[in-house]
């Protein structure tokens, strides 16, 4: 399974075959982020297996063992390894690329298992030279709320309290080429209303 085109950054973020058998990139859970705060390694491990059972992508290295992300990457790509097995997803690999003992599980470099996390190779991680993250795409802007509301009779339309209209009391908002003149009093306790006249 080939590498996709992307850049990742091996702290917050891996690549895992899906059910489908795609390689996905994926941010790892706050749950799992979390493991890094237990002090203790079998505690640490302890909690990463029982969140394992409930379904997250754990490496085991790296999230149990707390192993400095992108160091734990250099490793591996020493190693040869171009995925390793998610914690409690399938059978285990004993053996590593290139190595055979009868009765091991053979590892298989082209074929990751399901739920295996991919390897990124070199020039797709964070932390490589020359390597940087995309700038992310900015956000759309909010469509605009109208804030004329339904017809009240006749030239009167209620104000649309959902949207973010300033005008003042006389000013004129013009939409779909229809004019309105806002209409602002004081009524009985000192309940302020809210109202457009449309214009004709």
């Amino acid at each position: 399974m080939e590498f996709p085109n992307i850049i990742v950054n091996p702290a917050t973020q891996r690549v895992v075959v899906t059910a489908a058998g795609n390689a996905e990139l994926t941010n790892i859970p706050t749950e799992v982020l979390a493991l890094r705060n237990i002090r203790k390694t079998l505690q640490r491990i302890a909690a990463a297996t029982e969140l394992a059972s409930k379904g997250y992508t754990i490496d085991i290295w790296q999230d149990g063992y707390d192993i400095v992300p992108y160091e734990l990457l250099q490793e591996r790509r020493k190693a040869n390894y171009p995925w390793v097995v998610a914690l409690l997803k399938h059978a285990v690999t004993t053996v590593g690329p290139g190595i055979t003992f009868p009765g091991d599980i053979p590892y298989d470099a082209a074929n990751p298992p399901l739920g295996a996390i991919l390897i990124p190779p070199l020039g797709h991680a964070l932390g490589d030279p020359g390597v940087v993250l995309p700038e992310p795409e900015p956000e759309p802007e909010p469509e605009p709320v109208s804030p004329i509301g339904p017809s009240a009779g006749g030239s009167r339309y209620l104000f649309n309290p959902l949207s973010n209209d300033e005008t003042p009391d006389g000013g004129i908002y013009t939409e779909s080429g229809v004019s309105y003149l806002k209409v602002m009093r004081t009524g009985f306790a000192g309940i302020l209303t809210k109202w457009w006249e449309k214009q004709s």
